[in-house]
């Protein structure tokens, strides 16, 4: 299974590279700085893209750890490159755009999905917590989480 992570050099984008890594799947990041990209990619043994659209190529799942103002920007410019069926999730601490992004992706054939894990990139693992993210399938999309709305 392949896992693309837009935004792969950021704190939480490397954690979930490390993470999908050693779980065994192949991972792949892209990130804003082509030099910075290839540098963490080297550095934690995995592949780099030079664009979100390149990265998520055949990917299966797809994580966007994008800052948050670039996540709905994100969603939308890839989820037409995704594969039918693929999982596309994003992991920003504030929603704002990205529901409505994430609705149109699950539109186009996209498993979409938004999380906020409930650890941070300090996090020596998930194991023993009681859930490893908040999540909110495309389904519940249409309660359209407002920003600052806490359930």
């Amino acid at each position: 299974m392949k896992v693309a992570i837009l935004g792969g050099t950021g704190s939480m984008g490397q954690w979930f590279a490390k993470y999908y890594h050693d779980k065994g799947f192949k991972v792949i990041i892209s990130g804003r700085t082509p030099e910075k990209t290839a540098r963490i990619a080297k550095e934690l043994e995995i592949d780099y893209a030079d664009s979100d659209v390149e990265a998520v190529r055949d990917a299966n799942m797809v994580i966007v750890s994008h800052p948050i103002e670039m996540t709905a920007k994100s969603i939308l410019e890839t989820a037409g490159h995704l594969q039918k069926g693929a999982i596309l999730f994003d992991i920003a601490s504030v929603k704002g755009d990205a529901i409505e992004a994430l609705e149109k992706a699950s539109k186009m054939g996209v498993r979409a999905i938004s999380i906020h894990p409930l650890y941070g990139p300090g996090a020596q693992s998930i194991s023993g917590k009681h859930g490893p993210s908040a999540f909110i399938p495309s389904m519940a999309l249409a309660l359209k989480v407002s920003v600052g709305n806490r359930f």
